[in-house]
């Protein structure tokens, strides 16, 4: 039996820019999960998601204000950005579309405030839906002090066309 070849970065690279994910591509190379993360830490590789996730504009968000519904929202719509819904539950997907709903048929946006209490039967504030304003233009999220968006930001945080919400099927 020849030996196996040598994976190499590149070919790691390779499959995960035609959409494996690092474990698909261990299997498709018959090694493990462990030397293809060695590849992309080794190449400077970020996911999608992890590009989106770094530009999350709330710096200094308190961890009791990280575990609330809103902020899972704001990871789904980051990761549905990101991957186009790719290997997200029919459960994400399915929350995702009735977020976006919500936010198109009240006209509301997300806004963070560390000052803002929790409401009734709620842990944590930290989180509201507000009216949505001319200067919010299409975002999911207003704009405030406590808010620092980077240009990317921007795109990521958009309200996506109808059309191209998350199928659930």
């Amino acid at each position: 039996m020849p030996p196996k070849p040598r994976v190499t970065t590149d070919m790691v690279l390779a499959l995960i820019n035609q959409g494996l994910s690092p474990t698909e591509a261990a299997k498709a190379l018959g090694e493990s999960k462990q030397l293809i993360n060695y590849h992309l830490s080794k190449a400077n590789y970020k996911s999608p998601v992890r590009v989106a996730q770094e530009n999350i504009p709330w710096k200094d968000i308190s961890p009791e204000h990280k575990h609330t519904e809103p902020f899972n929202r704001v990871l789904n719509h980051l990761e549905y950005v990101a991957t186009g819904g790719r290997r997200m539950s029919k459960t994400k997907r399915q929350r995702l579309r009735q977020w976006y709903d919500r936010l198109k048929r009240f006209e509301v946006v997300l806004v963070h405030d560390p000052n803002i209490p929790p409401s009734p039967g709620m842990k944590a504030g930290g989180w509201d839906y507000v009216p949505r304003l001319p200067e919010d233009d299409d975002l999911i999220i207003r704009v405030n002090k406590y808010a620092t968006m980077s240009d990317e930001a921007y795109e990521l945080f958009r309200l996506p066309d109808e059309n191209k919400w998350p199928e659930v099927v």
